[in-house]
């Protein structure tokens, strides 16, 4: 799965097929599928940053799969983690903001 074809279904379902508002549906689709693509993004830097980018390919589909919703959610909600992390990595814990969405939507 690529994070860039979340991002795309969500783009989809947001724009009106006509004029006016998309149905609340495909609101709430678009929020959870830009969810996942922040997800995705975060295992995948996650197990290229551990096993390397010319890592073994089993190793890396392992690490990048540990990756657990909860876990991840719970660590970017700690204000001690996050301090110790570069400013952009700060801004990516907007995840935590959507995925408070997604359970919502």
């Amino acid at each position: 799965m690529r994070a860039l074809d979340f991002i795309e279904v969500a783009r989809t379902l947001a724009q009106p097929a006509k004029r006016g508002r998309p149905p609340q549906i495909e609101l709430r689709r678009a929020v959870s599928s830009t969810y996942y693509a922040l997800f995705h993004c975060l295992a995948a830097t996650g197990a290229e940053t551990l096993v390397g980018r010319a890592g073994a390919a089993p190793a890396k589909r392992q690490t990048y799969r540990a990756l657990q919703h909860g876990t991840a959610k719970q660590r970017c909600r700690k204000t001690a983690v996050m301090n110790q992390v570069p400013p952009e990595i700060q801004a990516f814990a907007v995840y935590v903001l959507l995925h408070d969405r997604r359970v919502g939507a």
